[in-house]
């Protein structure tokens, strides 16, 4: 996608930071949609301001990568599930499956945070009501033919076999510095 818009740009960087600047668009325009649909219109331009505070000190937009593209397909995700289990809006499971399949081809951490979204799902009255019908199959399809070149590739390239096994004296240390830092966080979460 970055060399697209590189190459558009008659070979200029500036494409790619155009690309990096349009994807933090749609990201807060998702967020002011999603934000509008539950609290409402000024608290919504206040949540994307506080979202856009948060972003502009936090990491570098300027640059285009993974991260960058996976922002607005993680809020397009979130207001997805809210108008299939807040609104009850059946019309969003394909725009959800979209959103899903490709943040699965866009980021590694994209499984965890669908499973977030599943997992609120399964635990909310609606949600599970949601999870009911027969749309959801039909959503986990389109996933599956959107990520199954990507998992095949992984499955090629052998990216996805599991690590070593520590030495068993390495377990003792482990166990240790896992010891500490969760008694620096009883400590901190008690202060």
């Amino acid at each position: 996608l970055a060399d697209i818009a590189f190459r558009a740009a008659g070979n200029h960087v500036f494409g790619v930071y155009l690309l990096a600047q349009v994807c933090e668009i749609a990201t807060f325009i998702a967020f002011y949609q999603l934000a509008r649909a539950i609290v409402g219109g000024p608290q919504g331009v206040l949540a994307v301001l506080l979202s856009m505070t948060a972003v502009v000190f936090s990491s570098p937009s300027v640059e285009f990568g993974p991260l960058i593209l996976a922002r607005p397909l993680w809020a397009l995700l979130l207001l997805h599930s809210w108008q299939l289990i807040g609104q009850n809006r059946r019309s969003a499971w394909f725009a959800w499956s979209i959103d899903c399949g490709l943040l699965l081809l866009t980021a590694p951490a994209a499984i965890g945070m669908i499973l977030l979204v599943v997992g609120f799902a399964l635990a909310t009255e609606r949600g599970r009501r949601t999870l009911r019908a027969v749309d959801p199959l039909y959503a986990l399809l389109v996933i599956i033919v959107l990520a199954l070149p990507y998992l095949v590739w992984l499955v090629r390239a052998d990216v996805l076999a599991l690590p070593a096994l520590p030495a068993l004296a390495d377990l003792k240390a482990r166990a240790l510095r896992w010891g500490v830092v969760l008694g620096g966080l009883i400590v901190a979460t008690a202060a």
